[in-house]
């Protein structure tokens, strides 16, 4: 998705524009995000490490920012680590647990995960995956099909 190259840009340009450092922890947080949709996680780790180094109290959202840096790197055991320290999981990141979950190999925690999201929210997996609007499609389909894996 083309313009999520461009946001990225203007959001860049325009701390500069206004001298505002890029060292904020919420705003480092936010481009780690878009770094991972823009699918440069190695990249959105690094800001997102930087941040918590920032803001040593690391709300929720840098835990969600890293674990998706995780789970796109294919450490599944940190992301579910990292989704695990929520203390208020959101919808998205439970999907993201319960996939992470799946490719650990722990079945029973990713049945048990998807269920508890399912029936939370009442969003189903295709509910989800249409929020994640990944550059690369190839990412969106690799979620689709973990999730669409996961028997329940």
């Amino acid at each position: 998705i083309p313009e999520l190259d461009e946001v990225f840009g203007h959001t860049e340009n325009s701390l500069v524009k206004i001298h505002m450092p890029i060292d904020d922890a919420y705003i480092m947080g936010k481009n780690s995000a878009l770094l991972v949709y823009l699918g440069e996680p190695e990249k959105a780790l690094e800001t997102v490490r930087r941040a918590m180094r920032i803001n040593p109290f690391c709300p929720d959202d840098l835990f969600a920012d890293e674990g998706m840096c995780h789970f796109w790197l294919q450490n599944y055991s940190e992301a579910a680590k990292c989704f695990r320290k929520m203390k208020n999981q959101t919808w998205e990141n439970l999907f993201y647990l319960a996939a992470s979950f799946s490719k650990l190999g722990e079945e029973e925690n990713s049945v048990e995960t998807l269920n508890k999201v399912i029936k939370t929210t009442g969003q189903s997996v295709e509910d989800f995956i249409q929020t994640q609007n990944y550059k690369n499609s190839d990412q969106t389909r690799e979620l689709q099909e973990i999730l669409e894996s996961i028997q329940v």
